[in-house]
């Protein structure tokens, strides 16, 4: 089963599999989307549109309030 390390007739299994044929896609139903690149791509299209629109990121920095 796609997301698990379990094989189909593990405990659970069950519904992950009933979950992904309930996906759905800009109107697929049965589609699962992936990110291209990964789950990092995520962040860093992320981090570029926040820099993008004129944010600062800043790592390994101390903050005194949140």
């Amino acid at each position: 089963i796609i997301g698990t390390g379990l094989g189909p007739y593990s405990p659970g299994t069950a519904y992950v599999l009933l979950h992904h044929y309930m996906g759905e896609v800009d109107g697929s139903i049965g589609a699962w989307g992936f990110a291209r690149g990964g789950m990092g791509a995520i962040t860093r299209a992320m981090a570029a549109s926040f820099t993008a629109s004129g944010g600062e990121i800043r790592t390994g920095s101390g903050i005194d309030h949140f």
